[in-house]
């Protein structure tokens, strides 16, 4: 089988292709004085899904997407998940996994704490930490999301990129074990909200 993990940061996954487009993912390639390489990045090739499919056409039997999309414009999410889908075989499993704003508005309207709300949308780098480092990594780092989806605007943007059976999922339910070594409960509840998940077939 071919399954194919995107946006993979630490998470490797022994059957998969592991691919990451960090800008960070080439400093700690290069040893950077900067970081400890805990992990085999060895295993972990840098590709760009928004430029370019990732493997050929009509593929991959599983590919993997978790907490990636938030990172991208609205435009560049729709490039990618047409280019997942072109690499897809015929009845291919996706399983995509992305912050919810609803869960986040919901608490919102429930503390009124708009404060904690900005917070919870990682849209703006909030440390009081003013090293350049610290720029550095939050602005190409690709830890500042760019875009945040609720259930309908989600299925709508797979629904556009072709995909049918598109289902709700929770941790560990796709029912194909090679995802057990790759999918993360953390991933899931996403700093203590319920993560926006789906489960859908090419």
């Amino acid at each position: 089988m071919v399954n194919i993990h995107l946006g993979c940061g630490d998470t490797i996954g022994h059957s998969w292709q592991n691919f990451d487009s960090s800008p960070i993912l080439i400093l700690k390639k290069m040893k950077s004085f900067f970081f400890k390489n805990e992990i085999n990045l060895n295993k972990i090739t840098f590709g760009n899904i928004v430029k370019k499919k990732l493997c050929e056409d009509n593929t991959a039997d599983n590919i993997y997407f978790s907490h990636v999309l938030e990172h991208m414009n609205f435009s560049d999410a729709k490039k990618s998940l047409k280019n997942i889908y072109k690499m897809m075989k015929s009845e291919g499993s996706l399983r995509i996994v992305v912050p919810s704003l609803e869960k986040r508005i919901d608490k919102y309207l429930i503390n009124k704490d708009a404060n904690e709300f900005i917070k919870s949308l990682h849209f703006f780098d909030i440390s009081s930490e003013n090293s350049l480092f610290r720029k550095i990594k939050f602005f190409i780092g690709n830890s500042r999301h760019r875009w945040m989806y609720d259930a309908n605007s989600l299925k709508n943007i797979l629904e556009e990129s072709g995909f049918k059976k598109i289902r709700p999922c929770k941790f560990g339910d796709s029912g194909i074990k090679v995802f057990e070594e790759v999918e993360r409960l953390d991933r899931f509840l996403d700093d203590g909200y319920d993560a926006l998940a789906f489960h859908c077939i090419k």
